[in-house]
């Protein structure tokens, strides 16, 4: 119990340290969009973290350190070439949110890092079962989440390049991506992200309260489709394609690929 209290408060407090950083640095380019990809970044400080203050050494958790560590850097690193487009011009979402919290807005941007921060931990519990198991061996629960995960980090990385490919399109400012993966659902990078967390979950399945692990993607799945996710997305999609959007909504399952409707 000692050393998980030890590991959830100094994965706190590094992911907040980052986060804290990273606040700083907006203070300056006025652009809070960047939190995205240090969000995604702080999980690879997490598992070294978790390394360096448990040293297992079974090829169990260095295919979760792989895992963890490829997904991470390659979400990140997207977010943040994403993010650089927005030189001279906030991301619209952080834009907006910046409006609302009025004259605190820096006091407030700054609680809303810190959050992410806690995020982070949160959903890292996954890492931490594995990582204070004592049971080395490979088991269908790790075979499993590790095949989920690859389906998940491929999938999510063929929405990304995607979109990318279809905005880098000329003509099609203002229109409507529906290629590939976004025939079948209006947002299938988040809908393989989701399923990259429920990989990390059933990978920790089989580590002691490893039931507790279920808690990241069911986390993951509220978050995106009710808070921070898919609504703010859709309003804003609506905003600026108008009918084509409310087109592609009446014809596109929201979160789960599926066939569409006719």
């Amino acid at each position: 119990m000692l050393l998980i209290v030890k590991m959830l408060l100094s994965g706190l407090l590094l992911t907040s340290s980052v986060l804290f950083i990273v606040w700083l640095r907006q203070l300056k380019t006025k652009n809070a969009g960047i939190v995205d990809a240090w969000w995604a970044y702080n999980f690879t400080f997490l598992i070294v973290l978790f390394y360096f203050l448990t040293l297992g050494s079974s090829i169990r958790i260095f295919l979760l350190i792989a895992m963890v560590m490829f997904w991470s850097i390659r979400l990140g690193t997207y977010l943040l070439i994403r993010n650089s487009f927005h030189r001279n011009k906030e991301d619209i979402r952080y834009a907006l949110l910046r409006k609302g919290y009025g004259k605190n807005a820096n006091r407030n941007m700054l609680s809303f890092f810190l959050i992410q921060a806690f995020s982070n931990v949160l959903l890292s519990i996954p890492f931490l079962l594995v990582f204070i198991d004592q049971d080395s061996s490979v088991s269908f629960f790790e075979i499993s989440g590790s095949t989920i995960w690859l389906v998940g980090f491929v999938g999510e990385s063929v929405a990304d390049k995607q979109l990318k490919s279809f905005k880098k399109e000329s003509g099609n400012e203002g229109k409507v991506c529906q290629k590939g993966l976004w025939k079948y659902s209006r947002h299938p990078n988040y809908f393989f992200e989701w399923l990259i967390w429920v990989g990390f979950a059933v990978y920790a399945l089989s580590s002691p309260f490893g039931w507790l692990a279920l808690t990241s993607p069911i986390s993951m799945y509220f978050l995106l489709n009710n808070v921070t996710g898919i609504p703010m997305l859709e309003k804003l999609a609506v905003l600026s394609k108008g009918e084509a959007y409310i087109n592609y909504q009446k014809t596109t399952n929201a979160f789960f690929p599926w066939f569409r409707i006719k």
